[in-house]
């Protein structure tokens, strides 16, 4: 049990014992058949994990404690020796503490693209499978488009790409399609998609 010179501990007494599965201990998890993780998915997590990241390499715990971390083992100090929290052993207050409601504000807009990204689980496709034995695809809810906007005449007039990000999601999601991604991503994806229906016959051009 080692402190430092303002009485703050440094090293805690004894140490842990983690017990680790034997072998045949591990159970053996089955392939999974549902969808997995698309690429525009793990993009938008990415996005969002850098959103988080602390800029000009600040390090938490190296720079300065991690309040959470540093809680963690103080309360399992208390438990082990039977001690109660105090103000120096993890019942003190972190002027590092996370605003929990700023940290939501500031990733909003990663957290909604993030939520786009996924394909929502129906009951049907948990209980259904194809007759190779995987499940099939999960569609995509689709929502009426209020963007107002003229499709078909952007597309002639080559200006779908001077339409905001929540318009050109609008108009995909009223068609079931993915919605997240960057702009340039989104406008390929409305243009691909009245070509495609141009050519079904499904839009009269």
């Amino acid at each position: 049990d080692h402190h430092d010179g303002d009485s703050f501990q440094i090293i805690p007494p004894g140490f842990l014992i983690c017990s680790l599965p034997y072998e045949d201990d591990v159970r053996v998890l089955k392939d999974d058949v549902g969808d997995t993780a698309t690429p525009e998915s793990v993009d938008a997590a990415i996005r969002l994990i850098r959103k988080l990241k602390i800029q000009d390499r600040i390090e938490i715990g190296l720079d300065f404690e991690n309040p959470y971390l540093d809680r963690f083992w103080m309360s399992l100090e208390s438990i082990a020796l039977s001690s109660p929290l105090t103000e120096s052993n993890g019942g003190k207050a972190y002027d590092t503490d996370l605003n929990e409601e700023a940290v939501l504000e500031t990733t909003k807009e990663e957290i909604t693209a993030f939520k786009e990204s996924l394909v929502p689980d129906t009951e049907t496709n948990k209980k259904t499978t194809t007759r190779s034995g995987t499940a099939p695809k999960r569609k995509r809810e689709t929502v009426p488009d209020d963007s107002g906007c003229d499709w078909l005449d952007l597309f002639r007039c080559d200006e779908i790409q001077t339409r905001k990000v929540t318009e050109l999601r609008s108009y995909l999601g009223s068609l079931g399609l993915r919605k997240a991604g960057r702009k340039a991503d989104l406008v390929v994806r409305v243009k691909d998609s009245i070509r495609e229906r141009l050519a079904s016959g499904e839009l009269c051009g």
